[in-house]
């Protein structure tokens, strides 16, 4: 792409055309092909352009929002899901990898989901979704969370006292099956006023 200023110089009948310094910026940030005295810019010099452009934006700011509350929610607080992702407050943002960033996340045993965006020009916005622990389970002589679609959770952990009105599941060996005939039961009991602590 050829790019003239309204300004051109002749001299020994040759025609000698100017680039503005803002003229060339601009070409350099849209990633143009320039052709000044008839020698195309290198890739190398536009790469490096654009590096040095992108190294500008920081990370200053996280937005850690839960898609729907749960009784799980309690156990993810801004600080753990700081320190859990790695991030930095100053890191170059396009620097961050986001599939390495939700894998990091996703180490949590309480978060079923995670998506992140980039938030032009200094943020993440990080959406993030909590099982809902539908009963307790023994597995390995422990008590384990099990959500409502039979996943195992992860172990109680001391302080986990909200929980303790979950309906506690023992002797099946189909966790699918159990929770189906829990959820049946319990809209049996709670039509009567009543709730399940305990299946065995």
């Amino acid at each position: 792409m050829h790019l003239k200023t309204s300004r051109n110089i002749k001299k020994n009948n040759v025609k000698i055309t100017l680039l503005s310094a803002a003229s060339l910026l601009i070409v350099l940030a849209l990633g143009l092909t320039v052709t000044p005295i008839g020698t195309r810019l290198s890739d190398k010099i536009k790469n490096s352009f654009s590096e040095r452009i992108l190294s500008h934006f920081k990370l200053e700011e996280v937005e850690w929002r839960e898609t729907s509350s749960s009784n799980l929610s309690f156990k993810i607080t801004s600080e753990l899901l700081w320190k859990t992702s790695g991030l930095i407050k100053g890191q170059p943002l396009f620097e961050i990898k986001l599939g390495e960033l939700e894998k990091r996340i996703l180490t949590l045993p309480w978060i079923s989901a995670v998506q992140i965006q980039t938030k032009l020009t200094s943020g993440l916005s990080v959406q993030y979704e909590v099982y809902r622990a539908h009963a307790i389970g023994i597995r390995n002589h422990k008590p384990w969370l099990i959500s409502s679609d039979g996943k195992w959770i992860t172990t109680l952990e001391p302080g986990d006292w909200k929980m303790a009105d979950l309906p506690l599941i023992a002797g099946f060996e189909n966790i699918s099956e159990a929770l189906s005939w829990l959820e049946s039961f319990d809209r049996v009991m709670s039509s009567q006023g009543m709730q399940v602590h305990e299946i065995i």
